[in-house]
């Protein structure tokens, strides 16, 4: 799955990074919505998932999310953890957000080692976690525009020490973008989703997003237009038609946005404690020393791997991995790495040595069910094995029935050895959607089931925001589908369509072509 980025503002603020300490005393805090894990101390630990929970309530006040998954929020020591966590390959990242079926997590700095104003580890995470909440509507998508500038409206978010929450506050680290002679108009930027932008012009999607929806949401100079350009956005999936529609003349617009960066008077909007009632019942454990050894191993597996990068993380974990046989944190985790790795017999030992511990756990379960698939796909579909694999996804949904991962794992189980998914698969399929929202593969997955049924109006809804990425533009196979859509209602000839498109194949147990992507921790193709 497409992963979602922060820049930082230049290679040379990252080569300035701290490195990731030596030593670790890692602690990890529970909330409602997040797993905190950091090196800090207790009370810096629990102020920072209070703040994230303070955070988490003013955006389900504002955008009244039907569901949400927890956030698992890993605090690197600085950028430097950060690239390490993304194998070292990225200099310009300064923090990355993912979810799907099998979890939902953000990497992030827990310091900085540079100052450059409004441009702080909590604004990274505060703009990495509006993703999350902005993808949680399984009805409604938004343009790529719209989600980085209302992801970087919210990122700047004050938190009061009287517990309120104020937004709207311009982030001054984007101030050269925001501010400068050389900015998108409004047209160019309604088409950025066809036409992706260059390297050069990438960051407009945050400037100039923020000043568009800065001044739609909270100038009160043209009430409820974002919300009309929206929903007729989701009718058409035509955004410049669109936009004049909701907007009228796009040159007027344009220079009222530009007049309105130019003035530097922003409206803010302040929620009380009392409106956010954000929830403060925290727990705070240490990692167990073999979580601790493990977890950098855990952060590289969480992340994803490529088909190079799996078989020597494989390797390095397993030593740590054979020092705490009876772990079993240590033990899922080196149950992840060696399926990832390809090495079938480890991982479905280091499950065993789970259940030997755990027997309800859910992912141990998991594996044992992935491993039995793969072995039944290599084996001309063995229908033994088969059974064997929906057995452990039968066990792990009822050991957690609200984990969307079962449900995607049993449905793919009978697309891999060309079985038709019988009710109870599809309708656990249509769950998992709606459990991670997020997850563009599953969207996939349930329109091609909304189709094969004849639901043609309703798939197009489930894949539209596939097609719409605020990191990914262009003619994605979900926007060649969805112009399909509407060209025509044929079921059968839009499921061709798809076909051509490969959109039928997305499942854990079909290969993808080796085309070099990477396996970014969705654990599906």
């Amino acid at each position: 799955m497409k992963r979602l980025i922060i820049k930082a503002l230049a290679a040379s603020a990252v080569a300035m990074s701290i490195a990731v300490p030596a030593h670790a005393d890692w602690l990890e805090a529970s909330s409602p919505h997040f797993t905190v894990v950091g090196d800090m101390s207790e009370a810096e630990l629990r102020s920072r998932t209070l703040q994230l929970e303070r955070y988490d309530a003013m955006l389900r006040h504002v955008l009244a999310p039907k569901q949400t998954i927890p956030v698992i929020v890993y605090e690197m020591a600085g950028l430097d953890g950060v690239r390490a966590a993304m194998g070292g390959n990225m200099r310009n990242v300064a923090g990355f957000y993912n979810a799907s079926a099998q979890r939902a997590f953000a990497v992030v700095p827990e310091k900085l080692s540079f100052t450059v104003e409004d441009f702080t580890p909590q604004v990274v995470l505060f703009h990495e976690y509006a993703h999350h909440m902005l993808l949680s509507n399984t009805d409604v998508f938004m343009p790529g525009w719209a989600q980085e500038g209302l992801a970087e409206m919210f990122a700047t978010a004050k938190l009061g020490a009287d517990g309120s929450v104020t937004i709207g506050e311009k982030n001054d680290s984007r101030g050269a973008e925001m501010f400068g002679a050389h900015r998108w108009s409004v047209q160019r930027m309604l088409e950025s989703d066809f036409s992706p932008p260059s390297r050069d012009e990438a960051i407009e999607k945050y400037s100039r997003g923020w000043a568009m929806v800065h001044y739609l949401w909270m100038s009160g100079e043209r009430p409820n237009q974002y919300v009309e350009f929206i929903n007729e956005l989701n009718r058409t999936v035509d955004p410049v038609a669109s936009g004049q529609k909701a907007f009228g003349d796009l040159g007027r617009l344009d220079r009222e946005l530009n007049h309105y960066v130019s003035v530097h008077h922003f409206n803010l909007s302040t929620f009380s404690a009392d409106q956010l009632d954000a929830p403060s019942n925290i727990t705070v454990r240490r990692l167990s020393e073999g979580e601790a050894a493990m977890l950098n191993y855990r952060i590289g597996s969480t992340v994803g791997v490529t088909a190079e990068t799996a078989g020597p993380l494989a390797d390095r974990a397993r030593s740590v991995a054979a020092r705490y046989p009876n772990d079993v944190a240590v033990q899922v985790t080196m149950a992840e790495i060696e399926y990832d790795a390809k090495n079938y017999d480890q991982s479905s030992a280091a499950a065993d040595r789970v259940l030997t511990v755990d027997a309800n756990n859910m992912f141990a379960m998991v594996y044992k069910g992935r491993v039995a698939m793969r072995r039944a796909v290599a084996a001309n579909n063995d229908a033994a094995l088969v059974r064997e694999a929906r057995s452990w996804f039968r066990k792990a949904n009822r050991a957690n029935p609200d984990h969307a991962l079962p449900f995607e794992l049993y449905y793919d189980s009978f697309g891999a050895v060309g079985d038709t998914p019988p009710a109870d698969a599809v309708a656990g399929l249509y769950r998992a959607t709606i459990l991670v929202p997020q997850d563009e593969t599953l969207r996939v997955r349930s329109a091609m089931e909304l189709l094969r049924a004849g639901e043609v109006d309703r798939a197009r809804r489930m894949l539209a925001p596939a097609a719409f990425q605020a990191e990914g533009a262009g003619d994605n196979p979900s926007l060649k589908l969805i112009r399909e859509m509407d060209k025509t209602d044929d079921a059968a000839a839009l499921l061709a369509k798809a076909a051509e498109l490969k959109l039928d194949k997305v499942n854990e147990f079909i290969e993808p072509p080796k085309d070099g992507d990477k396996d970014d921790g969705a654990k599906s193709s």
